[in-house]
């Protein structure tokens, strides 16, 4: 370990967090503005073709 770099308490401390703050994130609903922008994106694509043929 160099004098600049953290030592693995200080890594593993910082890995928890991050993981944390994202993981509360994910769970966010997303905000309704978001869904309608989403929603007109979906109604404005060309079905997609799932590549299979039947």
């Amino acid at each position: 370990m160099t004098k600049n770099e953290p030592s693995e308490k200080v890594k593993e401390l910082i890995d928890a967090n991050l993981r944390r703050v994202f993981s509360e994130a994910a769970e966010e609903d997303l905000p309704e503005r978001f869904r309608d922008l989403l929603a007109q994106l979906k109604e404005t694509q060309p079905p997609q073709d799932s590549g299979q043929e039947q």
